[in-house]
C-alpha cells in the first residue's frame, strides 16, 4: 500500500516539475507595434423629466442613452439605443 501512495507521489512531483519548467521556456521576440486604431465614439446619457400622464402615471425621470455617432456631443433621436 505504501509503495502506491510512493508512486503517485513520485508521479504527482514529476508533472509538478514538468509544468513548472514548461511555463520557463522562452516564449520569442516580441512583434513591432501596430498602428493606433480610430477613437470610438463617445456615449451620452440625457435624464429628461416627464409628468404624470400616460406613459408615466406618476411622472418620473426618461433616461435615454446612445452613441454619439456624428460627434456633436449632442445625444440626438436617431443616437437613441435605448
Amino acid at each position: 500500500m505504501s509503495s502506491l501512495i510512493s508512486m503517485r507521489y513520485m508521479a504527482c512531483a514529476a508533472l509538478a516539475l514538468a509544468l513548472a519548467l514548461a511555463g520557463c521556456a522562452d516564449d520569442g521576440s516580441n512583434g513591432l507595434n501596430g498602428a493606433d486604431g480610430t477613437n470610438g465614439a463617445s456615449a451620452l446619457i440625457v435624464q429628461t423629466a416627464i409628468g404624470t400622464g400616460t406613459d408615466c402615471t406618476f411622472g418620473g425621470i426618461q433616461v435615454d442613452s446612445g452613441r454619439d455617432d456624428n460627434g456633436n456631443g449632442t445625444l440626438e433621436s436617431a443616437e437613441i439605443e435605448s
